[in-house]
């Protein structure tokens, strides 16, 4: 598909793609978020299923709007960010796989594989829901195991598969390399027993098996491992540098023959009814294994195919994941607790009698809006039925009318914030309801978290805990007196310590050198996440030349739509009554409410220069972008820059930066450890250019060692 030009498509903007427009930055944002919650901090808030329904939709949006697309794209990136221990590249990328959510989807897959490639067998196996991993046996020893991270890399594990896998395996003495895929899953029976001691002893719970995998392969304590029970089920040896093993059938019967299968499940299809009945298979097994699986994976089996179809760069051509109907389950409501988020939109959200579904123990279920409540006509001691796969906060679907007795209360929708007890407003074209109370303790406290979180200042220490406890002790309430907290004040709290307390002082002095486009995520504006603050950050020479835009300016920037547009000046508008160039005055700010007063506080601490924003390196004005146009692809490891700094350079000189080698790909750079990708952009004939060349193409010097 031929991509529009970006002005011009964003100038033509209905009101209806104004819309849509909004809704596609709303899902990258939440995107983002759910990225992060499941794999840095292993504790998703939804399920597989909801966070599947929102990928799908951005990639619907997408397809019909392809020139909004940007390298930050989540459709773009691939799994975790590594963690902060020894990381390794791997051999071979680990790349998602693409996902369909019915059979007439799936049978459009592989039957298009069937078609295309005549004589094809196609591989079915379990869709675990596990933590995925490689490991790596050179010449029969275990040297190398690494999580997924972010498919490029990942974090070094190999002494805790040391204590799963056998570390010499004699058949393999001869093989320079044989690289294992596999899944590491906590079995639901230890699973139930891990969580019941840790509830015995006053500890947060895991909402399933597979955040309690993920948070054990975090833990340095070897013993402390061995105690959580996990297991691992290897599914493919990916690489065998003997040549022996050439496709997924031979790779199950070698497993086999070593004993290094736990489930030994997995059908050969030939043709589109074994599709169907691997699918049934699969479901029936369900219930009875003692590990969860959402789905069924099917590969073609044969490598060298997999090779020829090659990969889109986010997904394989040649497999897919077909995922099963999220579960259901039937519990009492126990309770509705109105909460207050940072922008005063009051969410509901169900308490319900713990029921556990697909091995994880739900208790709670946002019910989004007052109009929710009324839709599914809840009514005090209800039994209600809720979706689930596998994750922490299903939805709830309906009411058990009949088990519901006759004399049965409605819920009472407040009238009043209950957190500050002011009356909450409606607006006339919104369901939400919403406190105006610029002072409310929760609004505060929730945009205090907001700022301190990792998507803005990233202030270690200062989580929402302690944040709330600094902020019921009157020391901080308020940005700038964050900025003002000394170590003295919070050493002999509870919770702290001298050595803690001097660790978040640290922290905030240093976060205090932000750089742009956290400082403008850092200040919760309407419609702006992560990617459009970096937009912003490149497209203004400050937060000030930032904050005088007109609205028809603020348009021409890409990725910007009305609809945020005339919010943000809406938003700008509030602060100029208090500034006077670029001072701001102590005039009375008691009337605005609390992200205009932060905003305000944010621009005071910038004027005494105790906030220093660091804003990204620009081209003189009036110098032409020399790489406008282009396509480039970075890969490999370089000994001068980091591929952060080479990706933001490219960037800066007008190059679009892609994760992917194709026809359309206008020069590689490459490092050391290049790998497939300068295979195939030599194959394709695309220029590519060593660490010297890439230096002198993008205008940087040798950094001196």
């Amino acid at each position: 598909m031929e991509h529009p030009k970006h002005r011009e498509d964003l100038f033509q903007l209905s009101e209806s793609d104004a819309l849509i427009q909004q809704r596609y930055n709303e899902l990258r944002q939440e995107i983002r978020k759910h990225n992060r919650l499941y794999f840095d901090q292993a504790d998703p808030e939804i399920s597989d299923h909801a966070f599947d329904m929102l990928m799908r939709e951005l990639l619907e949006i997408e397809a019909k709007f392809p020139a909004w697309i940007s390298p930050d794209s989540p459709s773009q990136r691939v799994g975790e960010k590594a963690l902060q221990t020894q990381t390794d590249r791997h051999i071979r990328p680990m790349i998602s796989l693409d996902k369909v959510f019915d059979i007439e989807n799936l049978e459009k897959f592989t039957n298009k594989i069937f078609i295309d490639h005549p004589g094809s067998t196609i591989h079915a196996e379990l869709k675990m829901d596990g933590c995925a991993v490689a490991v790596h046996y050179r010449y029969g020893k275990l040297v190398c195991a690494l999580t997924r991270g972010n498919g490029e890399q990942g974090d070094r594990i190999t002494d805790k598969l040391a204590l799963m896998l056998p570390q010499e395996i004699n058949q393999w003495k001869t093989a320079e390399l044989i690289e294992l895929r596999g899944e590491i899953y906590l079995p639901f029976s230890r699973f139930e027993h891990f969580n019941n001691e840790r509830a015995k002893n006053g500890e947060k719970v895991f909402a399933n098996p597979r955040n309690a995998a993920a948070g054990a392969l975090k833990l340095l304590d070897l013993e402390k491992f061995k105690e959580r029970g996990l297991e691992i089920a290897l599914y493919q040896i990916a690489h065998d540098s003997r040549g022996q093993i050439d496709s997924l059938t031979k790779s199950w019967q070698a497993l086999r023959t070593l004993n290094l299968v736990k489930n030994s499940w997995h059908m050969e299809c030939r043709e589109g009814s074994h599709i169907l009945e691997a699918v049934a298979q699969a479901e029936s097994q369900r219930p009875s294994l003692p590990f969860g699986i959402d789905g069924v994976v099917f590969k073609v089996d044969s490598y060298h195919a997999q090779e020829e179809m090659g990969s889109t760069g986010q997904y394989y051509r040649w497999a897919v994941a077909y995922k099963f109907t999220p579960q259901k389950a039937i519990t009492k409501l126990l309770g509705i607790e109105f909460q207050v988020g940072r922008t005063g939109v009051i969410t509901p959200v169900a308490q319900l009698a713990p029921v556990l579904v697909d091995g994880s123990s739900v208790q709670r279920a946002s019910l989004y809006n007052a109009d929710e409540i009324k839709r599914l006509d809840l009514r005090v001691g209800d039994w209600v039925e809720l979706h689930k796969s596998g994750d922490i906060i299903p939805k709830l679907i309906r009411v058990l009318a009949h088990k519901r007795q006759q004399d049965a209360l409605m819920w009472e929708i407040p009238t009043c914030c209950p957190s500050c007890n002011k009356p909450l407003f409606q607006d006339s074209d919104a369901v939400a309801l919403r406190c105006i109370n610029s002072y409310c303790d929760e609004q505060v406290q929730r945009a205090l978290i907001y700022f301190c979180g990792k998507e803005a200042l990233d202030i270690e220490g200062l989580g929402e805990k302690s944040l709330r406890l600094l902020y019921r002790l009157n020391l901080v309430r308020s940005v700038k007196e964050l900025f003002c907290i000394t170590a003295e004040q919070i050493e002999n709290l509870e919770g702290f310590g001298s050595l803690s307390a001097k660790q978040i002082t640290t922290q905030v002095m240093e976060k205090s050198a932000v750089p742009y486009a956290r400082l403008i995520l850092s200040l919760g504006l309407p419609g702006i996440g992560a990617g459009l603050a970096k937009i912003l950050a490149k497209e203004t020479e400050s937060i000030w030349h930032l904050i005088s835009m007109t609205q028809e300016q603020l348009l021409q920037i890409d990725g910007m739509g009305p609809v945020t547009g005339q919010e943000l000046v809406r938003q700008f508008a509030q602060l100029k009554p208090f500034l006077v160039g670029r001072t701001v005055t102590q005039g009375p700010w008691q009337d605005v409410d609390f992200s205009t007063r932060s905003f305000l506080e944010i621009l005071e601490l910038i004027e005494q220069q105790v906030l220093k924003p660091i804003y990204p390196e620009r081209l003189p004005v009036g110098e032409k972008r020399p790489l406008e146009g282009m396509s480039i692809v970075i890969t490999g490891q370089f000994r001068a820059y980091s591929r952060k700094d080479l990706t933001e350079r490219s960037e800066l000189l007008g190059a679009r930066v892609s994760s992917s080698v194709s026809a359309k790909t206008s020069v590689l750079l490459f490092g050391d450890k290049a790998g497939s990708k300068l295979e195939k952009a030599k194959k394709l004939g695309v220029q590519v250019f060593d660490e010297g060349e890439t230096l002198q193409f993008l205008g940087l010097v040798e950094k001196p060692q």
